[in-house]
């Protein structure tokens, strides 16, 4: 099957303020990352990137989309969370923070369909 990078952006004027990657080959998908401008941080930027992406995958025939994210960014898991994901396992030490090892929790959101 084809694996395709994506990338969905939110601009304001001239300048991208929040960023969404993605790497989709169909059936699953991978959040690669999310990023927003702090300056633009709290105004559903993210939520919009993720949700939008989210329903066209799932109507295109997705089945289930995964990211990773530390333990330690409680922030993060909260808004996932609030789009309907759900831990689905752990890297340990995935993340590697000036030396100091973090695990990942593996996010998961599945379609309705399933």
């Amino acid at each position: 099957s084809n694996i395709h990078v994506r990338g969905f952006g939110v601009w304001d004027a001239k300048e991208l303020v929040a960023v969404l990657l993605v790497q989709d080959a169909g059936v699953s998908a991978d959040i690669i990352t999310l990023m927003v401008h702090p300056a633009y941080l709290r105004r559903g930027l993210g939520r919009r990137l993720v949700t939008e992406f989210l329903e066209v995958f799932f109507k295109a025939g997705g089945e289930s989309c995964f990211l990773e994210v530390s333990c330690e960014n409680e922030v993060a898991i909260l808004f996932y969370k609030t789009l309907s994901f759900i831990v689905c396992g752990l890297r340990k030490n995935y993340y590697n923070v000036s030396g100091r090892q973090i695990d990942a929790l593996i996010l998961q959101a599945l379609s309705s369909k399933n």
